[in-house]
């Protein structure tokens, strides 16, 4: 119906209905209706017995704003939204962003809550949660000799969408919706991405780590011009994470996001308590260099490139490369900053490139020490870089607490890793595939495409086909 927009929630009497896939719902809703001329009425809005939020836009009419009207609100356990019929498109998507922002703090909060009711009446959007989070048996780890028990997968979620969808679409006007209404590019490239990743590496757990906005950001706080050269995002791109985060958590793959924090942060928290409590390989898919500061002897990066002979890159790989710890790629960072249309915008130190910072890195290991010992530079080759630094300096501390990844974000230090085993649900990735237009995918399926015929612990494709 091209004048609908809807969404599917989850049925609250199922254990996929919390308040996780309530937002990536809500967010979905969003990103239709951004599509719809704002100043449009909303014609009619049905939740069905199904749980399916549908609202009828009507572009012949005229919405009404209802400026100064009472705006989302929590009280206990249930947080509500205005949605009236013959509102204005803008005053809907407004009052759907507030209730987002009511139920931000339960996402993750010591775990996550399941949903006990979603209601709609008199006009209003009920969302009510239960009063326990979801409980989890702790891991028990069981180990065969000379074999490793479990294997974590954390994916920088965002970036991967954005590579697909990149690399999918040479130009933003080429980007057609499929026969639902629909962007699917970046989510087509985003699945096989991940069906490859299950094949070969054959996780028992992974988490897939999503942003949130930046204007959320704690960095932004610290620096608001970090990230502030960047454009915004395609409209075709902006709506597929909706989408995505709609299709994996159907398919049961686990999904964080908390505000204020990156998916740097989320992953490097995750990638540090599952060294320090389980010990076991973890690989991490970005393609972004700041993750080089997590790697250790559990902990390595799977390059976001196919055609890599060599996609796994590990400590070892990075010292043989930097001749520095993985650690002090923070304080190297810093001081080179980061500029550019693309970057995150760190100030860093003028004039120090990089035939400078690693070797004042390598001599002195922090810029804490570097300044402590700054003097020692006269009279050695590195001696024109204390002018820069000194003038610098406060820039340079501000640089490193905008590098840093993030190792204990708190709405994750109750998480339990067990969370994050891999169950994919089989018969709703084939609906939800069937759904999205996905037919070659479910092609390669069948035809044995993702099957892997290593027998290893874990989770693969083999599974689920």
């Amino acid at each position: 119906m091209k004048n609908t927009c809807h969404v599917l929630f989850s049925n609250p009497e199922s254990q996929r209905c919390n308040i996780r896939n309530v937002i990536f719902g809500i967010e979905s809703l969003l990103s239709q209706l951004k599509r719809k001329d704002p100043n449009a009425a909303i014609e009619k809005i049905v939740l069905g017995n199904d749980f399916q939020l549908q609202l009828k836009v009507s572009e012949k009419i005229t919405g009404v704003n209802y400026n100064g009207l009472t705006e989302a609100k929590q009280e206990g356990l249930i947080a509500t939204c205005l949605l009236t019929e013959n509102s204005s498109v803008a005053f809907v998507i407004q009052q759907l962003r507030g209730l987002i922002r009511k139920l931000s703090p339960w996402l993750l909060q010591k775990g996550w809550y399941p949903v006990k009711s979603i209601t709609f009446q008199d006009g209003v959007l009920s969302i009510e949660r239960t009063e326990h989070i979801m409980t989890i048996e702790k891991l028990r780890k069981i180990k065969f000799p000379g074999q490793s028990a479990y294997k974590l997968l954390l994916i920088d979620a965002s970036s991967m969408l954005c590579e697909g969808y990149f690399a999918t679409t040479k130009n933003d006007t080429e980007v057609q919706p499929n026969a639902a209404g629909f962007y699917t590019n970046g989510v087509y490239a985003m699945t096989r991405k991940l069906l490859w990743l299950l094949r070969d590496h054959q996780p028992t757990h992974l988490g897939m780590c999503w942003d949130v906005s930046r204007e959320s950001l704690f960095r932004r706080k610290l620096y608001p011009d970090y990230k502030g050269l960047r454009d915004e995002k395609p409209v075709a791109l902006q709506e597929q994470f909706g989408t995505a985060q709609i299709l994996f958590e159907r398919m049961g793959i686990p999904q964080l996001r908390v505000e204020g924090y990156e998916a740097d942060d989320l992953v490097g928290t995750l990638s540090y308590r599952w060294t320090e409590e389980v010990g076991d390989p973890c690989y991490i898919v970005s393609s972004d260099h700041d993750l080089y500061q997590l790697l250790n002897e559990s902990v390595s990066i799977l390059q976001n490139k196919r055609e890599q002979q060599k996609m796994l890159y590990t400590k070892a790989d990075f010292m043989k490369e930097f001749s520095i710890e993985p650690r002090q790629w923070i304080d190297v960072k810093s001081l080179l900053g980061e500029s550019g249309k693309n970057s995150d915008n760190i100030p860093g130190v003028k004039g120090v490139g990089e035939e400078g910072a690693f070797p004042l890195i390598r001599k002195y290991g922090s810029i804490e020490e570097l300044y402590n010992c700054i003097h020692e530079l006269e009279g050695t080759p590195l001696k024109r870089y204390i002018k820069p630094l000194l003038r610098d300096h406060e820039l340079a501390v501000l640089s490193k607490k905008l590098v840093r990844i993030v190792i204990d974000v708190p709405d994750l230090q109750h998480l339990q890793l067990d969370d994050l085993r891999i169950k994919i649900d089989k018969a709703a990735m084939i609906k939800e595939f069937t759904a999205l237009g996905f037919h070659t995918i479910l092609s390669e399926i069948k035809e044995g495409r993702y099957r892997t015929s290593d027998h290893r612990e874990g989770t693969s494709v083999e599974k689920i086909s």
